[in-house]
């Protein structure tokens, strides 16, 4: 008896201990001259033989997210190499590389399995999506309900720093605060092209928003927690958009002003309220003059006698081969999930409804987007009431919306059957280059007060605490002093002062 049960043990976990991926734990970096010394412990299920690869980019300042030129590499890196502790590279680099610049290097480790899809879209978990959409249904709005607009924004940061180092944007618009959170798992091929996958996740109005858009906030996170742990050839970015409701606000500020010049937009799925079913009759509308320019999809909304059981893949002229790759991964690997493919002319002002949503800034930028919708007001008749809410959603439905959106952003990116890291170096001692120092800082609280001749020579203010979360801010025109968002968690951080052609970093300590 106990050999048989032993056997079913091992056909039963067999599949999940055979594909799992290695492990790169304890890592750290130290700079000796120009050469980058990096210390990891790596560990795999199988005790597999593993290739190890490594780059680096700026992880700041105007050459943020730009490849650093690695000269030559020793040590534990290549193929191959056995799992263990006390593993470590030597990285020399170029003669000319910034040392005084905080860098990222991506150490990634491959066992050279094959990445099996059916597996990874296994890891979506219904109960996360449900937990997720509890905790973020609600008044996201700084207008009717600031405080849980804040409470919300904790918990996006919360997961988004799971596995890799959060990035916000905090921007005033007029009297009303945008925060825009991205975080990237970094290629480790391309580090420079990113395949993108959005929402946004403020509310509209008294609507508790769960539908729009908790939905399509509740798909990034799930997204990001299934693919976070593995490495990519192409860069991952995981983002989070704020103030869609006022008009595209957070997307047009990220593509127009924060989007750094090295990185190359390559796709970007954008979701925009995935949460709402119906196989009744007479459920789906269609918005005016939908039959004159997508005549083909209207006779087969018609025929499946208007029913709101699908979900619409929606793309521009230039999107047309990301239409196309969406519909193809959800008949491969999401086959019981129905699909309205358009395409719209141009930049889409044709059809203005299907401008709706943050994909118009990218398209407007001519980047590849898809909006991926149940429709909003055209299905969802609770759309910008306080029905709005969770009780009505689907989520079946949005579980196969988000397996396809993960399968087709994984194709995309080209995840591999391994995992990476992104650990950070930054200097550990401040930096004063800023026109021969004529700049000081001083400290009152969470104030932070500056003077000297070069204040006006600030472009951009970045505080990066201990985790590695990185927060950007400008200093207001024509004043000398900012205060740190009392969101940000107290502890160390490194501030750093980006001008023109020079930098300063401090170090300083901020308390509750």
């Amino acid at each position: 008896m106990k050999k048989y049960c032993f056997i079913l043990l091992l056909l039963l976990g067999f599949k999940s201990y055979a594909n799992r991926i290695p492990q790169i734990t304890q890592c750290d970096v130290r700079i000796e001259n120009q050469t980058l010394v990096v210390s990891y412990e790596m560990s795999d299920a199988e005790d597999s033989q593993l290739e190890v690869r490594c780059r680096i980019i700026f992880k700041d300042g105007p050459n943020r997210n730009k490849e650093v030129a690695i000269q030559s590499t020793q040590g534990d890196i290549g193929w191959p190499i056995t799992p263990g502790s006390n593993k470590s590279i030597r990285i020399i680099l170029e003669r000319n590389t910034d040392l005084s610049a905080a860098l990222t290097i991506i150490l990634s480790a491959y066992d050279r399995q094959p990445l099996r899809m059916e597996e990874l879209l296994a890891d979506v978990s219904g109960e996360r999506i449900k937990n997720d959409m509890l905790a973020l249904q609600g008044k996201r709005n700084e207008s009717t309900d600031k405080a849980f607009k804040e409470q919300a924004r904790a918990y996006i940061r919360d997961i988004l720093s799971i596995k890799d180092y959060l990035n916000s944007y905090e921007s005033k618009v007029g009297s009303l605060t945008n925060i825009n959170y991205e975080s990237t798992r970094w290629g480790t091929a391309q580090s420079d092209s990113l395949e993108i996958i959005d929402a946004h996740y403020d509310s509209y109005g008294q609507a508790p928003g769960a539908d729009d858009n908790a939905s399509g906030t509740c798909g990034v996170l799930e997204a990001y927690r299934v693919l976070a742990p593995y490495a990519s050839k192409k860069s991952m970015r995981f983002i989070l958009f704020d103030l869609e409701e006022n008009g595209l606000v957070g997307s047009n500020l990220y593509v127009n002003n924060q989007l750094p010049v090295s990185d190359h937009i390559d796709n970007v799925i954008n979701f925009e309220m995935i949460g709402y079913y119906s196989e009744m009759n007479n459920t789906q509308d269609l918005p005016a003059g939908f039959n004159i320019l997508f005549p083909d999809a209207y006779n087969k909304v018609i025929a499946n006698n208007r029913r709101g059981d699908f979900i619409n893949n929606i793309g521009n002229t230039t999107s047309k081969s990301l239409i196309g790759a969406f519909q193809t991964t959800a008949e491969s690997f999401v086959p019981e999930l129905k699909l309205l493919s358009l395409e719209v002319p141009g930049n889409g002002s044709i059809a203005p409804d299907l401008r709706r949503s943050d994909h118009a800034s990218f398209w407007d930028k001519g980047y590849r987007a898809l909006m991926i919708t149940d429709g909003a007001n055209f299905r969802n008749k609770n759309y910008h009431t306080p029905r709005d809410s969770a009780q009505y959603l689907d989520y079946a439905f949005m579980n196969n919306v988000i397996k396809t959106s993960i399968a087709t952003l994984a194709l995309l990116a080209g995840v591999e059957h391994g995992t990476s890291a992104a650990i950070t170096f930054t200097p550990s001692v401040s930096t004063r280059d800023l026109k021969n120092s004529l700049l000081d800082l001083y400290q009152g609280g969470r104030t932070i007060y500056i003077t000297g001749q070069d204040k006006d020579d600030i472009q951009e203010i970045i505080l990066i605490n201990s985790t590695g979360q990185t927060f950007r801010m400008k200093l207001p025109q024509g004043q000398n002093q900012f205060t740190i968002n009392s969101n940000y968690p107290p502890g160390m951080y490194f501030i750093l002062f980006n001008a023109t052609n020079s930098k300063l970093i401090h170090k300083i300590f901020v308390s509750e």
